[in-house]
């Protein structure tokens, strides 16, 4: 049975496509690369869109409500392997209180010894968010 690690973030920031845009824009900076298949189990002919697009598509999957939900996936930069890179998904959406709330998804996480390493990610996160106040912060793991 495979576990599911995630990062949640809530962000006092409006749930729309420029706040989206910003968080993706920053990871694009970083290296992410973003697929045009939001939010569904199709990897086959994957293209890579920006940043912008995928914001659009994200606040688009509000409407289709894809299988996953509305998610993009990400190719992250493995900084211990310059040719490699680490799945991710990245989830955005509207709190209950009306703000935006992003989420890292990871199955395959990184490891100090015998722990997941969550301050890796917390920090890659921090660092996607940077332009935004933030509210709450959750590591889980399903």
């Amino acid at each position: 049975m495979s576990k599911i690690y995630s990062i949640n973030i809530k962000l006092m920031a409006e749930s729309d496509k420029d706040n989206i845009a910003k968080v993706l824009a920053r990871g694009a900076q970083k290296g992410f690369k973003y697929f045009d298949n939001i939010g569904e189990e199709t990897y086959d002919n994957m293209l890579i869109i920006d940043a912008q697009k995928a914001a659009q598509k994200l606040v688009e999957s509000y409407q289709t409500k894809p299988e996953l939900g509305p998610c993009v996936f990400t190719h992250m930069p493995d900084p211990d392997d310059p040719a490699g890179f680490d799945d991710v998904r990245l989830w955005f959406d509207k709190a209950n209180d009306g703000w935006l709330e992003f989420d890292m998804g990871f199955g395959a996480p990184k490891k100090k010894t015998y722990y997941i390493d969550f301050d890796y990610y917390l920090r890659i996160c921090l660092d996607l968010v940077q332009d935004f106040q933030i509210l709450e912060i959750h590591a889980t793991m399903e």
